[in-house]
C-alpha cells in the first residue's frame, strides 16, 4: 500500500498505460479466483458465512475493476490517473461503484447484493441506497462475518440506546450466495470481454 511516514496515502497516482491493463488484469484473475474458491467453500465445506466472507472481496475488487476502467487519460501522456485515497483504497466507494453498476446492469444483478431475505423491500423495486432489502455483500457485512463485535441496542423507534449487545453474525442463504456468485462471475467475464 502506498502511503508515507505519517501512513497518509496520496490523493491520485499515474500509472503507464502497460501498468495500468497489468493491475486490471491481476484484479480480474484475483475476482476469478475468489468467486472460484467462494462458490467450492461454499459446497465442499458449507461454511456460507466464511464463503459469503470472501465473496465480499470478489465484490469489492469487482468495484476497484469498475472505478479503473473510469479513470481518465492524462492529456498529452500515454499515462491514467488514478484516484488512489478515495477510490482504488476506499472500500466504500469501491462497493458504491459495484453496486450502482449492478443495479442499472439487469433485472436479475441483484443476486449480486443481496445473500439474504431478511430486507423489507424488494430489490426489484427499489435501489440498493435506499431501503433495507436484506444482507447487502458490503464491508460492514464481511467485517461481521469475519470478527466478531458489539453495537448499541436500538429501541423500539429505532433509536440507539447506551445497552451494548454482542453482534450475531449475519444469516446467509446458501442458494442467494450461490446465485451471486454465478451472477456476478458472469457479469465480470462479460464485463471484461
Amino acid at each position: 500500500m502506498l502511503e508515507n511516514k505519517d501512513n497518509e496515502k496520496p490523493k491520485e497516482i499515474h500509472l503507464t498505460n502497460q501498468d495500468w491493463n497489468i493491475i486490471k488484469k491481476l484484479t480480474i484473475q484475483g475476482i476469478i479466483s475468489k468467486l472460484e474458491s467462494a462458490k467450492r467453500l461454499l459446497y465442499v465445506t458449507g461454511l456460507e458465512d466464511v464463503s459469503a466472507g470472501l465473496y465480499t472481496y470478489a465484490l469489492e475488487e469487482f468495484g476497484k475493476l469498475l472505478l479503473l476502467n473510469k479513470s481518465e487519460h492524462i492529456a498529452n501522456d500515454a499515462k491514467r490517473k488514478i484516484k488512489y485515497r478515495s477510490e482504488f483504497t476506499c472500500h466504500d466507494r469501491k462497493f458504491e461503484a459495484a453496486f450502482d453498476y449492478l443495479q442499472n446492469y439487469s433485472p436479475s444483478s441483484y443476486k449480486c447484493y443481496v445473500l439474504n431475505d431478511e430486507g423489507s423491500y424488494s430489490p426489484q423495486s427499489f435501489t440498493w441506497r435506499s431501503f433495507h432489502i436484506g444482507l447487502l455483500a458490503d464491508f460492514k457485512a464481511r467485517m461481521s462475518i469475519f470478527y466478531s463485535d458489539f453495537s448499541y441496542k436500538l429501541n423500539e423507534n429505532g433509536e440507539q440506546t447506551q445497552e451494548i449487545v454482542i453482534d450475531a453474525i449475519p444469516k446467509i442463504k446458501k442458494e442467494y450466495l450461490s446465485n451471486a456468485i454465478d451472477e456476478l462471475s458472469t457479469i465480470v467475464l462479460k464485463t471484461e470481454q
